[in-house]
């Protein structure tokens, strides 16, 4: 019976596994061939560490192994260190550069200082970008001193810090630079890797200027207004320094756009109003720089604007007065204009004095010319004035003064028809000293610090002896006065002011200065 079961059994076996081989027999093979396939790499390492084993020299190589990962493990680990610090460093930059955008200047110190402590990687970048924190903190002298130190003025150092060194002294730049702050502009500009930005392009324009080279300074000027479009002004001047009036016009065009907009942005920005009037001067829009030179006249009475109203209807007369054929009365009335603004405005004085000395083309009589003027009540009052230079020339003093008293009568708020009637009345036959006091007295304490009103004045003190009192005046005078020849007329008189006030040492002085001694600074050595 037991023979029976094992035999059943091994007969099912059998048969079992004779159904399965022949049913499933490729599949499995191809298992088991898939499994050989792809599994022989292993094998066929184990074959070869077995066979390997038999020698000693692929023994020791194997006792080796354990070193050889050791040192390989120690050497990722290092990699991953570095990989870590880089990751923590580049963190804390980005972390201080979001803060600076943020205008979170102190987060970003706290971070940049971290950075600088703790890393040598980026540790330039890291000072860079600290020096501009103190630069936006008010702190320049310790943002120049990192600047300084990356960028040295003797050798080459981290580009981006000879940018900044190079944009900084380039602002410094003027008529008055040496040699060596030129040289020390390029170093920085040569040391910044070429970069060619508008802000560079800026800094080597300044260079070139400095070095008065309007060519390659309009080259970098034409990158640098893309992004600085107040240098259109600037540029436009150069063109027009080289005859390129075309290019000068489109300059001043784009200069003036800019100008209107930030003066529309904000009217008591006087620097940008002052410029833009400049601007639309050279345009040749005389209308529109009158109406925004009143403008800012209302706004802000104690700004330069009477001035420059009076230099725009002096140059409008200068204009005019190329024209042929111009009206002298339309010509007087530009002058009249600009001296309404500036009573004391010496350009427009000086051109209406000319009309007393001037030349008429083909030959014709001048004083008919302004007798017609005053005829036809056209300007009169300037026309008188011009006539009285004109007789004061002709060595006519009576007709002098009676022009001039018409002068007066007629425009009573011009100093210097009042004073030129003072002059006369204290000085010429039959003289009247007391009145031309009483004329030009208003006019000089007016104006203090205009000084042929306040030389008439000490002149009239001395006639009447007040010593004391024209000495005020005339040391004011001489304070004031920039022409040599009137100079030496002051010290003439202060000369003789001094000789009455018994100060001889000082009346030597003046006396020696009129007589032509050089009036330069006395250096003085303080004492130890």
């Amino acid at each position: 019976m037991k023979i029976f079961r094992i035999r059943w059994w091994s007969r099912l076996f059998d048969s079992i596994s004779y159904g399965i081989k022949r049913r499933f027999g490729r599949f499995l093979g191809g298992i088991w061939a898939t499994a050989r396939f792809f599994t022989w790499p292993i094998r066929g390492t184990i074959q070869w560490l077995v066979q390997g084993w038999q020698r000693s020299n692929f023994r020791n190589l194997l006792f080796g192994i354990p070193a050889i990962l050791a040192l390989v493990g120690a050497g990722i680990l290092w990699a991953a260190a570095n990989v870590n610090a880089r990751t923590v460093t580049n963190s804390y930059l980005d972390r201080a550069r979001s803060a600076i955008d943020k205008k979170d200047y102190k987060s970003a110190e706290v971070y940049l200082q971290r950075l600088i402590d703790t890393s040598s990687s980026n540790s330039n970048q890291a000072q860079f970008d600290l020096g501009e924190v103190f630069e936006n903190t008010d702190r320049p002298q310790r943002a120049m001193s990192i600047f300084n130190k990356l960028a040295p003025n003797d050798r080459r150092g981290y580009p981006p810090a000879h940018r900044k060194q190079a944009v900084f002294f380039a602002e410094q730049l003027n008529s008055q630079s040496t040699g060596d702050d030129i040289r020390l502009v390029r170093h920085h500009l040569t040391h910044s890797d070429g970069q060619r930005t508008p802000i560079v392009a800026r800094a080597w324009a300044s260079y070139y200027l400095a070095l008065n080279q309007a060519e390659p300074a309009i080259e970098r000027l034409e990158e640098a207004v893309r992004e600085f479009p107040e240098l259109s002004l600037l540029l436009g001047n150069l063109y027009l320094s080289t005859g390129e009036m075309e290019n000068a016009k489109a300059s001043f065009t784009n200069a003036s756009e800019f100008l209107r907009e930030r003066v529309e942005k904000d009217p008591y920005n006087r620097a940008a109003r002052v410029t833009f009037a400049d601007t639309l001067l050279k345009l040749g829009e005389l209308d529109e720089c009158r109406a925004v030179l009143e403008l800012g006249m209302k706004l802000d009475p104690d700004g330069p604007y009477k001035q420059l109203l009076a230099s725009l209807f002096t140059n409008r007369h200068d204009m005019m007065a190329q024209e042929k054929g111009a009206p002298v009365s339309v010509l007087l009335t530009a002058l009249r204009q600009a001296l309404n603004y500036d009573p004391t405005f010496a350009p427009a004085y000086e051109r209406l004095v000319s009309y007393g000395t001037a030349t008429v083309d083909g030959g014709g009589d001048l004083s008919e010319i302004l007798a017609d003027v005053i005829a036809q009540g056209e300007e009169p009052g300037l026309a008188h004035f011009a006539m009285s230079i004109l007789k004061w020339k002709q060595n006519d003093v009576e007709s002098a003064r009676f022009h001039l008293e018409r002068a007066y009568r007629l425009t009573p708020d011009m100093p210097f028809v009042a004073n030129n009637l003072a002059w006369i009345l204290a000085t010429e036959e039959p003289s009247d000293v007391p009145r031309a006091l009483e004329i030009l007295e208003p006019a000089a304490q007016k104006y203090p610090n205009e000084p042929r009103l306040q030389d008439t004045y000490g002149t009239i003190l001395m006639k009447l002896d007040r010593w004391n009192d024209a000495l005020d005046k005339l040391e004011r005078a001489l304070i004031n006065q920039q022409k040599p020849d009137q100079r030496i007329k002051l010290h003439e008189k202060l000369a003789e002011v001094y000789d009455h006030l018994k100060q001889p040492q000082l009346a030597e002085k003046h006396r020696a200065y009129a007589q032509g001694a050089p009036e330069s600074p006395v250096p003085l050595t303080p004492a130890p």
